[in-house]
């Protein structure tokens, strides 16, 4: 009987195609996929300088008082902490939060060229900057 299940496998490339579209489709998740190959690594980045973001609201930022308050402590961290630079990045509120989080996601996998040799250490975000809320069983 098995000999016959056999025989009629190798009239039909089906079966072939099917398993290596499975091979295929199996190696692109494992090790073809760009999220997948920058998580892995991502850890093995061995620069030691730290970034530590400040997300600023934009219009908040034209007033000069905030605008000196928020640079004032960007250079508090960054004197309080060892090898790590702070950069302020000024968001419009009309901006999308995905969009937002893209960016954040691609500064931390180090694709944004300014800032590629350092690790993202923490984000500080001041006035109404759009991010994406996780809203589970109505808590947020």
């Amino acid at each position: 009987m098995g000999k016959k299940w056999l025989k009629n496998l190798k009239n039909k490339p089906f079966p072939y195609i099917a398993i290596l579209l499975v091979a295929v489709m199996l190696f692109e998740q494992l090790f073809a996929s760009p999220i997948i190959l920058q998580a892995q690594f991502a850890p093995l980045r061995v620069s030691e300088e730290k970034l530590v973001l400040v997300l600023a609201e934009q219009d908040l930022m034209r007033t000069n008082r905030v605008e000196r308050v928020v640079k004032r402590y960007s250079q508090d961290i960054q004197k309080n902490l060892d090898k790590t630079t702070v950069s302020i990045l000024e968001i419009e509120s009309s901006e999308s939060p995905a969009d937002v989080a893209s960016l954040l996601k691609q500064i931390y996998f180090g694709n944004v060229r300014d800032y590629e040799n350092r690790n993202l250490e923490g984000i500080v975000v001041v006035g109404d900057v759009p991010l994406p809320v996780v809203d589970r069983a109505g808590y947020r």
